[in-house]
């Protein structure tokens, strides 16, 4: 066989394995041109044919070769075709004709063909193996076959390594299906040496999301992994589980999908699942990120700390790009009180994601693009990125016109990265930890992970089927006379919507009069906030079964722009009070007994204007006098700006806190003389949720605080400071100690309101935190140490969350079963709809079975039936019928009281508590109320979630409980009484020291 002949064969395999590729080839298949099929002036092989007459010799296999060769040079592709089939008839593996008939195939369009062909050709075969392997490897991704192209490129790059067009290839393969960390390595020689192009190194600054065109329809299993790191990136973790398990091959597991499956299975809190995972992951798995925030995540739910400090130090120095492990990294390292290194990786997570924006200005060709680049270069040499810093540089050394200032920049700094000892980078990387400071997670130590099922403290019980019933709640608002009708603007503006005309306004559930029936009081907007309204806050009073409006007698009828509002007995009276937040000044109504209120703001100096969200009446120093928490959003007078919007009218993009200053909240502290001391909270942040009440049964009382895209506070009362300043008080956030600042992905997310009860049943309170779109509820699930465990995904509750934006949530037991379920009130910020983003959303109740919660599918009448703006949602029992009822302020349309209408034979108990020795109000007192079968717990609050309070009253459903219970009450001032024998399906009103719990009736 001569030379020339195998040259002819293999001409386009031996271009593209001498690196003649393009970087990022096509998916369609190559015409047909003359490069591929060159012609020459001579003979045709059917004139040579007949030339040699019927009776010569059998012609050789090597003059077939030849035959073919000139064939091909003739264009006469059939008769090439025919002396290769010849040749293969008479020796089926000869390798050099199955390669002439694959190019021929190719030539002609046929590239299935082609590949089969060649499919088989072993790559160790001396003559032929390269090149087979390098023309299916480039015929597969003319088809859009990478997933199987890649294996291909990878044998090829092993026994090539220094081809750099190969390396171009198989990064631009692997970047699209979506398998980033390996594109990164493939890169690295060609990093190092400078060969490398802006785009790919843009590729490296984010290692964790797929590229868009990745996320490729699933319909098409080869593309399925893209789809899945999508789910994943997107969040939409049940969706990606089900196509990572779809991926798993049994006898050969591909260590990629094992490390994101068992990240996306611990997200989840599928805890026992990730174990069983982990257990029987192939070795190469370890070398992934994903794999060892699984690890991570695994230990933090086992509070092995500093374990998951170890197993995210080895997920970000395997990407020193991955945000979700940084992030999980610094929440671990507060955790250990790790102060001075969690603010190290707080300040890298910065700086990663400074880097994204200024490589896409620098991609949209922003006029000062060398100033950019030098931004650029910087950060990523301070972040241990030393070669990209180098190679970016190098990249804009040569563009035209040269910048002389540049230039020199570039060689100072050129020479400063090249005399870096690698050690600094990597010390860079990992934010100056040592990973041997901290003990390797129980997988490194016992080659397997724990049970995850043995770490729980304690197991949920599951509820039995028969025990539900169908929930009922009916609209009665228009019925009994509550005609209320929120206005965020006059008219109403629902299109380029303000930030403060976002959230609607406040509504409270108390009985002003104290004659035993609920009344409401709502705020309004209706206005410019800079301006008084025409239209007042109103007050409803219940006489009779109907509600009717009693502002004006009341002396009641702010005109202000309405947020927050709460009530509770300031002055110690007897009386329930009224505060009301504005965007403005606030303003505090004492009640004065006999139906009416009196203004006092001014003598208080509430002169200020602040945007105030949320308030609570309760004594949070301890000192038996109640104090005034205001909790506020931004102090920016850019709020008064709307957003941009399009040539239609609608905004672009909504307005949320990142356009804004964020405010401080304040404590106003209740001296003995009725005066009130401003007392302003550090770490000023956009509140929207907000609780208050005793959440450790320890002595004191806890603010939670719902954050706006920052983390969430919890402000106790530091008794070790209070007292050594001007006798002012000072308070300690221990959100992130606690375990509530972030939820279970370690982000700051969008939090509106906030539920507390125990709906886990293990004696101490939870919350719930509604957030925004895509984002899910928190369930923080409180433990006996103090604190809280974010397991929302593991509980379901995700799944009912993660598609509406909520706003309001509350608990309440809908059928008085004894377990606690949730509401939610939910509607988005603005009218997105041309986006595809849905404005209007359902009310939902979250049915709590014990060990999940479960969506509500019909709960009858015609509210159900429609969608909704929902904002502000309060409980009360506003027909003492013993079953809760809930009241939803809507943004366009009037209020809803959702009368609890559900058949049951459940029974109840709802307990009201008055403190002596205490405030009168007695928030944080916990209750417990046992039965023959079981023990449960509340606790007084105030705040209430968001913009509004509940009916101030303590309800248990008792389920099938049929005899009198015991209640035990233990008062903030640490006295515990105790009172037996309560009849159930009873009111009761118990005073503090009073040894008698006295029913309450409802008269007429």
């Amino acid at each position: 066989m001569s030379p020339r002949t195998i040259g002819v064969a293999i001409t386009l395999c031996f271009a593209f394995v001498s690196g003649c590729g393009p970087s990022e080839p096509s998916t369609q298949p190559r015409a047909q041109s003359s490069a591929d099929e060159p012609s020459f002036d001579q003979p045709s092989f059917k004139q040579s044919i007949a030339a040699n007459g019927d009776d010569s010799q059998p012609p050789s296999i090597d003059e077939l070769l030849a035959r073919a060769e000139r064939a091909i040079r003739a264009n006469e592709i059939e008769s090439a075709r025919k002396f290769l089939r010849d040749i293969l008839v008479r020796d089926p593996d000869d390798r050099r004709a199955v390669i002439g008939l694959s190019q021929i195939d190719a030539v002609a369009g046929d590239l299935k063909s082609a590949i089969e062909r060649l499919h088989d050709v072993p790559i160790d075969d001396p003559l032929f193996g390269v090149a087979a392997w390098g023309l299916c490897a480039d015929w597969m991704t003319q088809l859009g076959d990478y997933p199987s192209a890649i294996p291909r490129y990878q044998t090829l790059l092993q026994r090539n390594g220094d081809n750099p067009a190969l390396r171009h290839r198989l990064a631009f393969l692997l970047n699209t299906v979506g398998r980033r960390d390996e594109a990164a390595k493939t890169l690295a020689p060609l990093v190092h040496t400078g060969d490398v192009t802006e785009s790919e190194l843009r590729s490296l600054l984010t290692l964790s999301a797929p590229y868009i065109w990745t996320q490729q329809s699933d319909e098409n299993p080869k593309f399925r992994l893209g789809q899945a790191l999508g789910m994943y990136t997107a969040q939409k973790l049940d969706r990606a589980a089900e196509l990572f398990e779809s991926l798993i091959e049994p006898n050969a597991p591909d260590p990629y999908v094992i490390a994101y499956y068992a990240a996306t299975l611990t997200e989840l809190q599928q805890f026992d699942e990730a174990v069983s995972l982990l257990a029987q992951a192939p070795v190469e798995a370890a070398q992934i990120a994903a794999y060892w925030m699984a690890v991570g995540d695994l230990e933090t739910y086992s509070k092995n700390h500093r374990a998951a400090v170890s197993a995210y130090l080895e997920s970000v120095r395997l990407d020193s790009t991955f945000v979700q492990a940084h992030l999980r990294l610094k929440n671990a390292l507060t955790r250990l009180n790790e102060i001075t290194a969690a603010e190290r990786v707080s300040e890298r997570i910065e700086r990663l994601d400074t880097v994204l924006v200024t490589a896409n200005m620098i991609h949209d060709r922003a006029p000062n693009v060398q100033e950019l680049v030098a931004e650029l270069a910087t950060d990523l040499a301070n972040l241990g990125q030393r070669e990209q810093a180098i190679a970016w540089t190098q990249i804009y050394m040569t563009r035209q016109p040269p910048n002389r200032q540049f230039l020199t920049w570039a060689g100072t700094m050129l020479d400063q990265w090249g005399q870096m000892p690698d050690a600094t980078m990597i010390d860079r990387r990992l934010c100056g930890l040592n990973p041997k400071d901290f003990p390797d997670p129980a997988i490194v130590q016992t080659d397997r992970v724990a049970s995850a099922s043995t770490r729980r403290e304690t197991k949920p019980i599951t509820m039995a089927p028969e025990t539900l019933s169908q929930p009922r709640f009916i609209d009665v608002a228009h019925t009994f006379g509550l005609d209320h009708e929120y206005l965020n603007a006059n008219p109403r503006n629902l299109r380029g919507i303000l930030v403060f005309q976002q959230f609607g306004a406040g509504a409270i559930a108390f009985d002003y009069n104290l004659d035993g029936r609920i009344d409401f009081y709502f705020g309004q907007g209706g206005s410019d906030p800079r301006e008084d309204s025409d239209r007042p806050n109103v007050l409803y009073r219940q006489h009779a079964n109907r509600f009717q409006d009693v502002t004006k007698l009341a002396g009641v009828g702010d005109l202000g722009y309405a947020q927050g509002l709460t009530f509770g007995d300031l002055n110690q009276d007897g009386f329930p009070d009224i505060v009301v937040g504005n965007v403005g000044r606030n303003r505090l109504y004492l009640n004065q007994g006999d139906g009416t209120f009196r203004e006092i703001s001014n003598q208080i100096g509430w002169w200020e204007k602040r945007f105030t969200t949320g308030l609570g009446i309760a004594d949070v120093t301890a000192d038996g006098l109640p104090d005034i928490v205001e909790m506020n959003y931004v102090d920016d007078q850019g709020i008064f700006v709307g957003p941009k919007l399009n040539q239609d009218g609608f905004a672009i993009t909504g307005m949320g806190p990142s356009n804004f200053r964020a405010a401080n909240d304040h404590v106003w502290i209740a001296d003995p003389d009725g005066t009130l001391r401003d007392t302003m909270l550090t770490n000023p942040s956009p509140g929207l949720g907000l609780v208050i009440t005793d959440l450790d049964l320890q002595t004191g009382l806890e603010i939670f605080v719902g954050n706006d895209l920052q983390p969430n506070q919890l402000w106790k009362l530091d008794e070790t400071e209070t007292g050594t300043a001007n006798d002012q008080p000072s308070f300690q956030d221990l959100a992130v100690i606690a375990g509530v600042a972030f939820g279970s992905r370690g982000a700051a997310q969008a939090c509106m309101g906030v539920a507390k009860a125990d709906f886990d049943h293990n004696g101490f309170p939870d919350l719930v935190v509604a957030n925004f779109l895509d984002e899910w509820a928190n369930l923080f699930l409180q433990t006996s140490d103090g604190t809280f465990r974010d397991l929302a995904a593991q509980y379901r509750l995700h799944q009912i969350s993660a598609n509406v934006l909520g706003f309001g949530v509350q608990s309440l037991d809908f059928d008085n079963d004894g377990w606690t379920d949730v509401i939610f009130a939910n509607g988005y910020i603005d009218d997105f709809t041309y986006k595809g983003i849905a404005f209007e959303m359902p009310t939902q109740l979250a049915v709590n079975r014990g060990d999940r919660f479960e969506l509500a599918t019909d709960c009858g009448g015609e509210y159900w039936n429609k969608n909704h703006l929902g904002r502000c949602l309060i409980t009360c029992d506003h027909n003492a019928d013993g079953r809760i009822d809930f009241l939803v302020v809507d943004l366009q349309e009037p209020v809803a009281l959702l009368e609890n209408q559900t058949d049951s034979n459940h029974h109840w108990i709802q307990l009201q508590l008055v403190g002596t020795a205490s405030e009168r109000d007695a928030i944080g007192a916990h209750v417990t109320v046992i039965t023959e079968s079981k023990r449960q717990i509340a606790v007084v609050s105030t705040g209430d979630g968001f913009q509004g309070r509940n009916e101030a009253v303590l309800a248990f459903g008792l389920g099938f409980a049929s005899e009198p219970v015991t209640v035990v009450v233990k008062w903030p001032t640490g006295k515990e009484q105790r009172f037996s024998n309560l009849s159930i399906d009873r009111r009761y009103l118990i005073v503090e020291r009073d040894s008698v719990a006295w029913t309450q009736v409802v008269s007429p």
